[in-house]
């Protein structure tokens, strides 16, 4: 993919968005940088990213997806971060899935499973009542129901996704090494 669009792979692009000191504009560009990085296998650009990033986010709103992505591909330190901005669950939207998720992956990295799978299983229903098929398969995974994750990827031709569920590319790991699917 990054072959296909190069303006949009450059650092010079990230550099851009850092400068307007936007969390909005910054963030999502940050993690979606981050996780281009986590599939080639970049630990140390995935780390940069973040760390520039992450610290610079003062609140989970416009911010919501981009703190997943940090706390999924980040380590314990960066988790702890995400913890720090999060409130209350929110009652509607898409931040409320990914506050949902945010606490599924937190409580993965803490080795609580079943908290994982509780919380994920809610941020699933909650996807499903937004017509957010994607977001939904994501929260199935960390509800351990890759199969029906994959059934959807697949529906939504996310090919990406599909590769990483069948084996074909290594799964996205966090740092902590628990995997995600």
């Amino acid at each position: 993919m990054e072959a296909a669009i190069p303006a949009l792979s450059s650092t010079a692009i990230v550099d851009e968005a850092f400068a307007t000191g936007e969390a909005s504009r910054f963030a999502p560009l940050a993690a979606a940088h981050a996780r281009l990085a986590a599939r080639r296998g970049d630990p140390a650009a995935v780390a940069d990213l973040i760390g520039h990033a992450l610290p610079a986010v003062k609140a989970f709103a416009y911010a919501s997806a981009a703190l997943l992505a940090f706390c999924e591909l980040g380590g314990n330190d960066e988790a702890a971060i995400v913890r720090g901005l999060l409130g209350p669950i929110p009652s509607v939207g898409v931040e409320r899935v990914h506050h949902l998720l945010i606490e599924a992956v937190l409580a993965q990295k803490a080795g609580d499973t079943a908290t994982a799978r509780r919380r994920a299983i809610v941020a699933a229903d909650a996807a499903e009542r937004l017509d957010a098929p994607l977001l939904r398969a994501k929260a199935l995974e960390y509800a351990g129901r890759g199969n029906e994750a994959l059934a959807i990827y697949r529906a939504h031709h996310a090919e990406g996704e599909v590769r990483r569920l069948s084996g074909v590319k290594s799964q996205i790991c966090c740092n902590s090494g628990s995997s995600i699917a």
